[in-house]
């Protein structure tokens, strides 16, 4: 088992065993190609070449985009809202080296000024009225997967 054996059966070997031991293993050799298959997807999806855009300041976002995404650096996407930020947000994470984790994404205007920072930054139990226990924000439980935060630029001045 320890060597990479999928199941094993003792003797003397129960025959219906043996099928649903053979079911599952087909099953999941199928489930890995189908994943295989998916991730190959979503890389030709999201990269650079596909992002759509003819001006010099889309391509030149495009082209800084694609140097960008094999470093951990940290990039702050901004953009009035339908240009594109969570194309490149994604395109990013599919070209950098913790792709096969998730991107937590969400929207900063969804949420109201007196949440935000609790929200991102997480809290201390007792920081404010309904602090009852600490929480991890949500920059801090994407330490190791990449996070994008959308339409930032709606959210009022403080937050941003």
């Amino acid at each position: 088992m320890k060597l990479g054996a999928e199941d094993y059966l003792s003797k003397p070997i129960d025959v219906e065993e043996l099928e649903v031991v053979l079911q599952k293993a087909l099953e999941r050799k199928g489930l890995l190609a189908e994943a295989r298959s998916l991730r190959e997807r979503l890389e030709h999806k999201y990269r650079f070449d596909n992002l759509v855009g003819e001006s010099p300041r889309c391509c030149r976002s495009s082209r800084r985009s694609a140097r960008w995404a094999p470093s951990s650096a940290s990039v702050l996407l901004l953009g009035e809202s339908g240009t594109g930020k969570e194309l490149f947000a994604q395109a990013l994470h599919q070209n950098s080296p913790p792709a096969h984790e998730a991107l937590r994404q969400g929207a900063c205007a969804a949420l109201p000024e007196t949440l935000l920072e609790s929200e991102l930054f997480g809290h201390e139990k007792g920081s404010f009225t309904g602090a009852v226990y600490t929480r991890a924000g949500r920059f801090e439980a994407a330490t190791a997967a990449r996070s994008s935060s959308t339409r930032s630029g709606t959210s009022p001045p403080p937050c941003r």
